[in-house]
């Protein structure tokens, strides 16, 4: 066997993924989103991060040309808002990307005939894609209507530059894994109801998402039988 021709077994596994480094980034982020402070080069860090993701998800949409260019125009339009300091516009586009990331993952996971190392990564990515996009309703709520959201000691961190409210990232979560909110409350009659929409969101998700592999290991046993 000539050893010289193989490929190598990172560039082998992305190739063999698509959602791969999709979901590296993802954990990458909520990993060392507390790490980072609100000092002016952080709150471009925290961007960064964001953007990292949203480029890797752009990525993972590189088999169709049409996908592909519809996420980097929202892409670029999300980043393009947040570099000039328009936080809620830079939230609306984000947060159209995220939606249409989601519903080209949770179409391909449902039509999927088989579990493949897609199948099961992307549904991953799908459940986080729902946090960071819960993540994104929060913070333009709580730009539009301040301290809708709380932490035990006062109000959250504002920033005036920077699209997510560092604190509601977590809080989000917390909130889709039915683990409670945490440290940060909702205040306001909104902030609950969004937060009930969430949580019921995240566990309505996996409902589906494990009634689906179930279905499709039985489908495969008896293919295989």
């Amino acid at each position: 066997m000539n050893r010289r021709h193989a490929p190598p077994v990172v560039s082998e596994t992305l190739a063999r993924s698509r959602f791969l480094l999709l979901l590296l980034s993802l954990v990458l982020m909520y990993a060392i989103q507390p790490m980072l402070r609100l000092q002016d080069r952080e709150i471009l860090g925290r961007d960064a991060v964001l953007g990292v993701v949203l480029l890797a998800g752009v990525w993972s949409l590189s088999h169709s040309r049409r996908l592909f260019l519809i996420g980097l125009g929202l892409v670029a339009a999300t980043l393009g808002a947040a570099r000039a300091g328009v936080a809620l516009v830079g939230l609306a586009f984000g947060l159209a990307f995220l939606v249409f990331m989601i519903a080209t993952l949770l179409s391909g996971v449902l039509r999927s005939k088989a579990i493949t190392t897609d199948t099961i990564l992307g549904g991953i990515c799908v459940y986080m894609l729902l946090a960071l996009a819960w993540t994104v309703i929060f913070s333009a709520l709580e730009i539009v209507a301040p301290q809708s959201f709380a932490t035990s000691s006062g109000s959250l961190t504002r920033q005036e530059h920077g699209l997510m409210v560092p604190e509601l990232l977590h809080y989000s979560v917390f909130v889709i894994t039915s683990m409670g909110p945490g440290y940060v409350q909702p205040m306001t009659q909104v902030a609950r109801a969004w937060t009930g929409l969430a949580a019921i969101t995240g566990q309505l998700y996996l409902a589906v998402f494990i009634a689906r592999l179930v279905g499709m290991h039985a489908s495969q046993l008896r293919r295989d039988g």
